[in-house]
């Protein structure tokens, strides 16, 4: 990153010390210093894809065992980015009605998806 940047950085570091470039390139060395000591004690998760397709699976079975009319609401407003007034326009039915049909379907298939508890920090929400 610094081999990359670190030119750019020097001299935009050094233009408020009055360009000072050997105060600018202390003050860059003890910035990339910092910000790599804090990257190294980040942990980084990587999704395990065996997971991941487990999950993609469960979800479709899910999926599978709403009925067609909540199937249809939460297809529009997950994977059709609807907010619930265009699902609603483009269901012919009224707004109350797609939000109580992705409600059902989302409170019947998570269980059966093995996902459990509510819907925050689960992915998508749909808009409403």
């Amino acid at each position: 990153m610094y081999a990359l940047h670190g030119g750019a950085t020097l001299r935009y570091a050094s233009r408020p010390l009055g360009g000072d470039w050997y105060l600018a390139e202390d003050i860059l060395q003890e910035a990339v210093l910092r910000a790599s000591t804090v990257l190294a004690t980040l942990e980084v998760s990587v999704p395990d894809p065996t997971d991941r397709l487990l999950r993609g699976r469960l979800a479709l079975d899910a999926v599978s065992e709403l009925t067609e009319q909540q199937r249809q609401a939460i297809g529009l407003l997950y994977h059709g980015r609807f907010n619930a007034a265009q699902a609603a326009e483009h269901l012919g039915i009224p707004v109350g009605t797609v939000k109580s049909r992705s409600y059902y379907a989302l409170r019947a298939a998570r269980p059966e998806a093995g996902l459990g508890g509510s819907w925050r920090g689960h992915g998508r929400r749909p808009v409403t």
